[in-house]
């Protein structure tokens, strides 16, 4: 860590803040996050904020209704001051979650996809700190999706010879393709349907996956 801080020009002095460090005996696991730091916080409040999930006590209740992309999800992170949108997006994209959550390594491709994590983003209401650190914001959303994802889904998904992602991916579809709930269970058995006779429709054919 302190070799990043001094790579990014945060302390001088690695050897003192090495010492300081020891001397009071700074202990406990570094969270992997994004954070935004500078140099007149002193080594010590950078250690801290790094180690700590949150920064303030008050807190805010958020809801996220169904099909909310990241960049809005983010967007209003910021406007309520949770998150920066640009804090909460690159840690997305650049903090590795697979080692907390098993449903996160089997995903295909992550390097080749947009954003990767865009369908486990559970829609919900959340309760969030004042000024939390985006990656513990990152983990609520997984955690939620994690509890939602239920045995049962899993069963069904291995019946159909699908993955929880080519599930989570076939719902996003279905999320675009409708114009209101009542639709959906007609257009999913519509595009299942296809996905049963591959040689009939070798593609789904939906508007919503074009560019």
């Amino acid at each position: 860590v302190l070799d990043i801080l001094k790579e990014k020009g945060l302390i001088e002095n690695k050897m003192f803040c090495e010492l300081f460090l020891s001397i009071f005996d700074v202990e406990g696991n570094y969270i992997p996050g994004v954070y935004t730091l500078n140099p007149k916080m002193g080594v010590g409040k950078m250690i801290a904020t790094m180690k700590t999930d949150y920064t303030g006590g008050e807190t805010i209740s958020l809801t996220f209704p169904e099909g909310y992309t990241i960049q809005q999800i983010a967007e209003k992170l910021e406007a309520n001051g949770v998150c920066t949108a640009s804090s909460f997006i690159t840690t997305l994209q650049t903090v590795d979650f697979s080692g907390e959550y098993d449903f996160i390594a089997p995903i295909p491709n992550k390097e080749k996809r947009f954003r990767a994590l865009e369908g486990y983003i559970y829609p919900d209401t959340y309760e969030f700190y004042v000024g939390e650190n985006a990656s513990s914001v990152v983990r609520r959303f997984l955690d939620n999706f994690n509890a939602r994802w239920t045995e049962d889904y899993s069963e069904q998904a291995k019946k159909r010879g699908l993955t929880m992602d080519e599930v989570i991916v076939m719902a996003s579809v279905v999320q675009e393709e409708a114009a209101n709930d009542s639709q959906m269970s007609t257009i999913s058995g519509i595009l299942y349907n296809r996905l049963d006779r591959p040689a009939d429709f070798p593609y789904l054919e939906c508007d919503s996956t074009y560019d």
